[in-house]
């Protein structure tokens, strides 16, 4: 059940400024054809869909158990849908949001809002994790800061700047893991596979195409060739497979080992947001007086996709088995 801010009206901690980010201010590197299809790939499966799995093993739960903790913990979580009182199904949302979110952009903010019960702000009624759009939040020497738009200013009269200093102990900052080749190494992927998506004919022969003339010596299959082999080596580290975009030029064992590898990707994205998750409800439940941490159980790891692929190498592994691990 979906449902909005319950501490709506209240007094609250809030430093960020909320506004609507138009679709046309948005940059052309995520619109091309393979950013825009390993920002879906990255953040699809991360966590199953509505916290619906096919494992009956998969469980979200809280240590420790508290029915009070496991309301308040749920609600907090934001996602596109809105606010989830079901633990699972709001840690499944939140997850896949965030996930997109770091696919897009390398780094993904929150910030962690208390609301009080009155003006008094003597007690905390609660809190709830507010997302930042990444393209308005910059950090000048480590001073983490919101820019906000002269429009966004014009139209509302309670802003009195353009910037806001927001609160370094109050942010849970998300980035893209080290071991995925970090923030830098994500977005010169995504710069790559820009340039590699307007280049899917070369300049010379789209004119030749234009004046209906045969470019002589060109042969456009070993283009596509060569194209799919930079587009094969530049995604490695991920083990993206481009939806099947070089299985003609690949074995099947090759690609059954790409599949897990970009499983033990996803596996490794989802374990880096629940870890700092986890760590800033550590910081909430010291300031609320709670313990919670939130436990995944019955859904892969990054450890068991290595044991796996050594496993297939050695031919210890089936195809068909494989295949069976990469559900969750």
């Amino acid at each position: 059940m979906f449902m909005r801010s319950q501490f709506e009206g209240k007094p609250s901690s809030r430093k960020s400024v909320w506004y609507h980010y138009p679709y046309t201010d948005r940059s052309d590197l995520h619109a091309s054809l393979y950013t825009h299809m390993l920002v879906e790939d990255l953040h699809l499966g991360i966590m199953p869909i509505g916290g619906k799995s096919e494992n009956a093993d998969f469980t979200v739960r809280l240590e420790p158990a508290s029915i009070e903790t496991e309301a308040m913990v749920s609600i907090s979580l934001p996602s596109h849908f809105g606010r989830e009182i079901d633990l699972t199904r709001a840690v499944c949302h939140f997850m896949d949001e965030a996930a997109n979110i770091l696919a897009y952009f390398g780094k993904a903010y929150y910030e962690i809002v208390y609301y009080y019960s009155d003006e008094s702000r003597s007690r905390i009624e609660g809190f709830e994790f507010e997302s930042i759009m990444k393209q308005c939040v910059f950090s000048p020497f480590g001073i983490p800061i919101q820019i906000v738009p002269l429009r966004v200013m014009q139209e509302r009269k309670d802003i009195t700047g353009p910037i806001v200093l927001l609160p370094r102990k109050e942010l849970m900052v998300l980035s893209f893991p080290k071991e995925l080749g970090g923030v830098a190494g994500h977005r010169r992927l995504l710069s790559q596979l820009q340039w590699l998506s307007g280049s899917t004919v070369p300049a010379f022969a789209m004119e030749d195409m234009a004046r209906q003339k045969k470019t002589q010596g060109y042969d456009f299959s070993v283009y596509k060739r060569n194209q799919n082999a930079f587009l094969a080596r530049i995604t490695r580290r991920l083990g993206w497979t481009a939806r099947q975009l070089f299985n003609e030029e690949s074995l099947e064992f090759y690609q059954i080992y790409r599949i897990l590898e970009f499983e033990k990707s996803k596996a490794l994205l989802r374990l880096h947001i629940l870890n700092q998750l986890n760590r800033s409800l550590h910081i909430v439940g010291k300031r609320m007086g709670f313990k919670a941490k939130i436990i995944l159980e019955g859904i892969p790891i990054p450890e068991g996709f290595d044991k796996s692929m050594e496993q297939l190498v050695k031919g210890e592994l089936s195809f068909s088995e494989a295949i069976k691990l990469m559900r969750i």
